[in-house]
């Protein structure tokens, strides 16, 4: 990694002047037009790697020995030069036919492993998410063929298993997701009662939809006080750290964030608490009753009512805007928004989501619920191959796409090695990982969720006298049937 950042600085001198001067929005995975103006799932032949794409010799060659090793090992099946395709919604990339930019180039590398192992050629069906949900569900009906797997945003869960066509995982033939590929801590977040549907690992990892901690690294030098980010290697950056900070510069807006929803999340994920929680064949339920949330209740409270916290109001300036403007210390925000935050025109740089104190053992960033999730549905024509590819898809992509990932940061948005050092520790390449919420995935379809969850920890946080354990157990009664009679289990 560091010989990668070092060969780069060129590049980031006129990443940076092209950032100040135009306000682009990052789009990693959401490049959906092709070169010839035409839908790529009717590309045929295979993609191919551009002349002027440089492959960085560092850790990122280890990594891709690593995956091929992790694909070596899976059988040697031959599919006869069969397509797979991957239906997609606006906005993922899976099988580019030419490559735009590093990450794309990386993409169709890994593409090329998979393809030269089982003879058979990836293709992405792109579409709006509407059509994905009518076209995917409709080629179900009528026993057709549509996609082997598709590719979601994990908010429509819900929406996309109420309609009763996704395959059980359990029921894929030879399917087994304990690899080091796939997410598994993550997909257990996502099943409760017999929807065992999302499938999460390397394929899927999507780095832009982590959240971190923007910092205005320009008032911190103004204000005298220390490189934040020397906290972060010694694992003692925190929320009271934060906090710290936040009192030393009492002039601006301490933090900004898109919602106090997303915020309240972010703390609590950060702390490695869950919102609700739920395992196959169990209902879910609410899971927020502890001491560690009490502790970030407090912490939530600290940041929104007593340190000038700024969310948008309808027809004023966006949380990114306001913090580019120079008038907040720090923003809480995805990795994909990194361009709007680098309009600032001055020194900024990215720090993880903070611990919950000190003896936490990682840092812990709340995945957004736009991250994408694959899922199979259950009229899939070859469920066997169906099982192989989801392992070979995951397999070459471990690890080494992270490096094409922040290649492309470098050529669009990030403005120093100090961010690159740090992304290392929001999306766990050094430490940290991503924790998903199951509230986020089913809250659309049953908006109780939303009510009996989050919003009850924001009363918490506007009203210090209620008490955590008797709200949680008021929400818990509210909600608890609802879930008994929307996840049906074994034994229920």
């Amino acid at each position: 990694m560091k010989i990668l950042k070092n060969s780069l600085v060129v590049v980031l001198i006129i990443a940076t002047v092209l950032s100040v001067s135009s306000c682009r929005y990052v789009i990693i995975n959401h490049n959906n037009s092709s070169e010839d103006g035409k839908n790529i799932d009717n590309t045929e032949e295979k993609a191919v790697l551009p002349d002027t794409y440089t492959v960085h010799k560092s850790e990122k060659s280890e990594k891709k020995a690593q995956a091929k090793a992790y694909l070596s090992a899976l059988p040697n099946v031959n599919f006869g030069s069969d397509s797979f395709t991957v239906a997609v919604y606006d906005g993922f990339r899976a099988a580019p036919p030419y490559a735009s930019n590093g990450y794309e180039a990386a993409l169709i590398e890994r593409n090329r492993l998979i393809e030269e192992k089982y003879g058979v050629v990836l293709k992405e069906l792109s579409s709006p998410l509407s059509l994905l949900l009518s076209d995917s569900y409709n080629a179900y009906l009528n026993k057709s063929d549509y996609a082997d797997v598709l590719i979601i945003p994990a908010k429509k869960l819900g929406e996309f298993s109420e309609k009763n066509f996704l395959l059980n995982l359990q029921s894929l033939p030879g399917f087994s997701c304990n690899y080091d590929y796939f997410d598994t801590e993550n997909m257990e977040k996502a099943t409760a009662g017999l929807k065992y549907y999302a499938i999460m690992g390397d394929f899927t990892r999507d780095i832009g939809s982590y959240y971190c901690v923007y910092v205005n690294t320009e008032l911190i030098k103004n204000h005298g006080l220390a490189d934040p980010c020397e906290y972060v290697k010694n694992g003692n950056w925190t929320w009271d750290k934060m906090i710290e900070y936040i009192n030393a510069v009492p002039e601006r807006y301490s933090i900004s964030c898109a919602d106090k929803r997303v915020l309240v999340k972010t703390v609590l994920k950060s702390a490695g608490v869950d919102l609700m929680s739920g395992k196959f064949n169990e209902v879910p339920v609410i899971s927020y009753d502890t001491e560690t949330a009490k502790s970030a209740v407090s912490t939530i409270r600290s940041l929104i009512n007593y340190s000038r916290a700024y969310f948008p109001i309808e027809g004023g300036n966006s949380a990114s805007r306001e913090f580019a403007a120079g008038n907040v210390l720090f923003a809480v925000g995805t990795v994909a928004e990194m361009s709007e935050y680098a309009c600032l025109g001055r020194e900024w740089t990215v720090l993880p989501i903070p611990k919950a104190n000190e003896l936490q053992e990682t840092y812990v960033s709340y995945l957004s619920d736009n991250a994408p999730i694959m899922v199979v549905s259950a009229g899939t024509l070859h469920p066997e191959r169906t099982a192989v590819m989801i392992k070979a898809l995951n397999a070459a992509s471990y690890g080494f796409l992270d490096e094409g990932y922040y290649d492309y940061l470098t050529e669009t948005a990030v403005n120093n090695s100090s961010t690159l050092d740090m992304l290392d520790y929001v999306c766990g390449v050094k430490e940290g990982k991503c924790s998903i919420e199951f509230a986020d995935l089913y809250s659309e379809v049953y908006p109780h969720i939303i009510e009996d969850t989050v919003d009850t920890v924001l009363s918490l946080v506007d009203n210090p006298s209620l008490d955590l354990s008797r709200e949680a157990y008021y929400a818990s009664y509210d909600l608890n049937w609802r879930m008994v009679n929307a996840f049906p289990c074994y034994n229920n």
